[in-house]
């Protein structure tokens, strides 16, 4: 258990004042914002209040500390938290928060919300895959929408890849996925074509390929079965018989590269 603390410093690094808020279970902040009207907005979590294990925790504190307000959102069957929090360029009433939550049947979710001062609520869009996504830091954007940075083990991602997402001032948004290769000598180069394809594709890897580690996933990111599908042309040469799949989207994963494949029929 533990409290939330908030300190204010002066230039040299002495105590201006601290104080704590919370109640008798974990309650913590994930990022402090400074209004320029002088208040203090808090971000983050609370056991002690609301209806469930975890619930979104924001905070309006005077320039001295003094609490004005608190907001507590959350359901009695999931977790959730507030993770950053933005002035918005549509408005200095408007405050931008991303929050992150647990649904039955899902992994952690991402929300992007609204509130106005008073942290009362305005508007909200939720974004994710059904696997795990995570937003660590909102800003306000010249269009007056938000660009959020996190991370996510969905959309094909092999691990986990670098989360970017882009919202207009409606918070209606669009992802970007970008896949980060932390080891390049393990790499394997590989060549796909033709993409897209109504029939057949066939990979050329730089080094010999190993048929049990292809796998195909939808944009969901649920596996395609595609083991009767493999035809070994040579040791760095595989073809895809692709006439039992569906029409759509897919990524092809081998190694630490994915691709993203068009078939059409």
């Amino acid at each position: 258990n533990g409290d939330a603390w908030v300190f204010k410093l002066l230039a040299n690094g002495d105590s201006a004042w601290s104080k704590k808020y919370g109640g008798i279970k974990e309650d913590f902040g994930n990022q402090i914002m400074e209004h320029p009207n002088g208040d203090l907005y808090v971000a983050g979590g609370t056991a002690s209040f609301g209806l469930g294990m975890l619930d979104a925790y924001g905070l309006r504190l005077n320039n001295i500390g003094s609490q004005i307000l608190q907001q507590v959102i959350g359901t009695a069957t999931s977790d959730e938290e507030f993770t950053s929090i933005v002035i918005s360029n549509k408005s200095q009433n408007i405050l931008g928060l991303t929050e992150k939550e647990f649904f039955s049947g899902y992994e952690l979710q991402v929300k992007l919300i609204d509130f106005g001062l008073n942290l009362n609520y305005i508007g909200a869009t939720d974004y994710g895959s059904i696997l795990s996504d995570e937003i660590y830091k909102i800003i306000s954007t010249k269009d007056k929408g938000y660009a959020c940075v996190g991370y996510t083990k969905g959309y094909g991602a092999i691990n986990t890849d670098v989360y970017f997402l882009k919202s207009d001032t409606n918070l209606v948004g669009s992802i970007n996925i970008t896949h980060v290769n932390e080891n390049s000598k393990n790499i394997f180069e590989i060549t796909i074509f033709p993409n897209p394809t109504s029939d057949k594709i066939k990979i050329n890897s730089s080094k010999q390929i190993n048929i049990n580690q292809v796998q195909m996933v939808d944009v969901l990111g649920n596996e395609i079965d595609i083991s009767k599908s493999f035809i070994q042309l040579s040791l760095n040469n595989l073809e895809i018989d692709c006439e039992n799949i569906n029409n759509g989207i897919y990524y092809l994963k081998y190694s630490n590269q994915v691709e993203k494949i068009v078939i059409t029929k």
